[in-house]
């Protein structure tokens, strides 16, 4: 995406939250972030919403650049164990730690905490890119890169399971990339402590692996997480979460279905032929915001001038069904 106007996605409520977190947090311990009564963060120009401490953790953004191509983010936050907050060691608001991956991830754990069997761990993760060409779910890594989430002994350091893991494969030609992960790209992972692990004491650590040693530019951001999952598989998807729910990945299922609208001359022009059903026509900036909606049948040229020249996503959506999903430069 041209400038990476898609750091928004992250960046946004962060941006907000300076004013009033900072002075939660000016006198930060590394080891244990503070309980946040609230915060109140503009959500327009004329309204200030006040978040409850209940809705915001601290959290970890693994981050990798390559400069003028792409910038890839593994992001964990709201960690908890029987639905109370776990703290994350070593996390200090606004802290950047900028190391081999390696080294960050022998510095990315949960502080320690005791389990019984039935007991659930649940964390947020996500995985998310922006990136500068014109299609935002293209994909640029000279190595491959892998994620995880494990469960470990905290005092022998024992690997007890692997809670979650995502493996991208290079790609050193930009196009869409190949991705194994079991859920969704932004997803709330579950886990149900088994007996052999009654009465342990366990940290969960946050790996970040290349294949290689790698020239991207590697750090963890340390930051707040507010209403996460809602607001960032709800509120404001990114691209690839988009693609994933509307069933367009893998890339082939996507290629499939991107002709289903098209933009010329100031209108979306909606293929003739996909159903005889009143359809949704919803139009999304490069942040995820919902900037046009409107019920539009086959066939139909709808007019449409964008707030700003950019990318847009559009779908076409059949009782509540995505037919099609495609991403546009549009121009004012």
């Amino acid at each position: 995406m041209k400038g990476f106007s898609q750091i928004v996605l992250l960046s946004t409520l962060c941006s907000f939250l300076v004013f009033s977190v900072n002075a939660s947090f000016a006198q930060c311990d590394p080891t244990m972030p503070q309980e946040v009564p609230w915060v109140k963060i503009p959500v327009s120009q004329s309204k200030v919403e006040t978040i409850p401490g209940s809705e915001i953790f601290p959290r970890m953004s693994f981050s990798f650049v390559y400069p003028g191509k792409i910038r890839t983010d593994f992001i964990v936050t709201n960690v908890k164990h029987n639905g109370g907050r776990v703290y994350l060691a070593d996390w200090c608001y606004d802290q950047t730690i900028v190391d081999d991956p390696s080294v960050i991830s022998e510095r990315s754990t949960t502080k320690p905490f005791t389990v019984a069997a039935g007991d659930e761990i649940s964390f947020f993760r996500e995985l998310v890119w922006w990136n500068h060409f014109d299609d935002p779910l293209v994909y640029y890594a000279l190595e491959d890169w892998e994620y995880q989430v494990v469960l470990e002994d905290a005092e022998s350091g024992k690997q007890l399971a692997t809670l979650d893991r995502i493996t991208i494969a290079a790609q050193p030609e930009p196009g869409y990339p190949t991705i194994t992960m079991k859920h969704p790209p932004a997803a709330v992972v579950h886990y149900t402590v088994p007996q052999q692990f009654d009465g342990r004491t366990v940290v969960l650590r946050f790996v970040s692996k290349a294949s290689q040693p790698t020239y991207a530019r590697f750090r963890r951001f340390d930051k707040m997480g507010i209403r996460f999952p809602e607001f960032r598989t709800q509120m404001d998807p990114s691209a690839l979460l988009v693609a994933w729910k509307a069933g367009h990945w893998p890339p082939s299922a996507y290629e499939q279905k991107r002709h289903f609208v098209a933009y010329e001359s100031g209108a979306f022009h909606i293929a003739p032929g996909v159903s005889s059903q009143p359809l949704e026509l919803n139009v999304y900036s490069s942040q995820g915001k919902k900037v046009f909606s409107k019920i539009v049948r086959c066939g139909e040229h709808v007019p449409f001038v964008p707030p700003h020249s950019g990318m847009y996503q559009v779908e076409l959506r059949e009782n509540e069904q995505i037919l099609s999903f495609t991403a546009l430069q549009i121009a004012k």
